[in-house]
């Protein structure tokens, strides 16, 4: 695979687990497991911002992005201050309104969630307890440490 193929590759890995579905169905899974309800909410919204608005990596990105005029590739020229300054004020002002309206959607779904107390029984495949039986037939090689790892492929 090339160099854009691979970024491609990471950038879609990324939108896919950090889509508006999927941050809500692990939303609905730290309710049942009990984890900490306003933590995880936090830490979805920050990645998400970074991955979608930023394009960058969580871990690089930050809750206000500095630019600066003067910091450019050597064969682009300086822009105007009005110009950089215009861009830099419109592209502030779009993400910080697309993060005013997530953290209301995901704010919203969070009160729904604690509210209800049936959100406490929620169950998916990820959160399914593995049968004692089912770790044998999948042959995890949990039950015997000597054992060789195995290639399992699962049908449905």
């Amino acid at each position: 695979m090339t160099q854009a193929e691979w970024q491609k590759l990471y950038h879609d890995a990324w939108r896919s687990f950090y889509s508006p579905s999927h941050m809500e169905t692990v939303m609905r899974r730290s309710v049942a497991t009990n984890a900490n309800p306003g933590n995880t909410p936090f830490l979805l919204k920050w990645f998400y911002y970074c991955i979608v608005l930023e394009d960058v990596d969580p871990l690089e990105g930050g809750y206000l992005r500095r630019k600066y005029r003067r910091d450019r590739r050597p064969n682009f020229p300086v822009e105007s201050r009005i110009r950089f300054y215009s861009r830099y004020a419109a592209d502030f002002l779009k993400k910080h309104w697309l993060l005013a309206q997530l953290v209301w959607h995901y704010g919203r779904l969070r009160r729904q969630l604690k509210r209800n107390p049936a959100a406490r029984n929620y169950m998916d495949v990820a959160l399914t307890p593995v049968a004692d039986e089912a770790g044998e037939v999948l042959g995890t090689g949990m039950r015997d440490h000597h054992a060789a790892p195995t290639l399992v492929t699962i049908s449905s």
